[in-house]
């Protein structure tokens, strides 16, 4: 879906460039990007005792490469990613 608007439009979607002009709103964002099945997936590992697809040390990893990056954006050089 596509949409032009001279008038802020608010919220378009996550991520969004711009909320006047060309904006591309989704319909169904929450379905779309997968909200409800990640939810699902985490209710039943809760319920059944397991470890999700995503463990906490996936989620700290990702952490550290993105800590990483932003001192590499702020020193304009190559950083090394601290050990797990």
């Amino acid at each position: 879906m596509v949409a032009f608007t001279t008038q802020s439009a608010g919220y378009v979607v996550e991520k969004a460039e711009a909320d006047t002009g060309w904006v591309f709103p989704c319909v169904d964002e929450a379905r779309v990007y997968g909200y409800h099945e990640e939810m699902r997936h985490f209710v039943e590992c809760i319920a059944n005792g397991e470890t999700p697809r995503q463990t906490f040390e996936d989620g700290y990893l990702v952490n550290v490469i993105l800590d990483a990056a932003y001192r590499s954006m702020e020193s304009g050089t190559w950083e090394e990613i601290a050990e797990a």
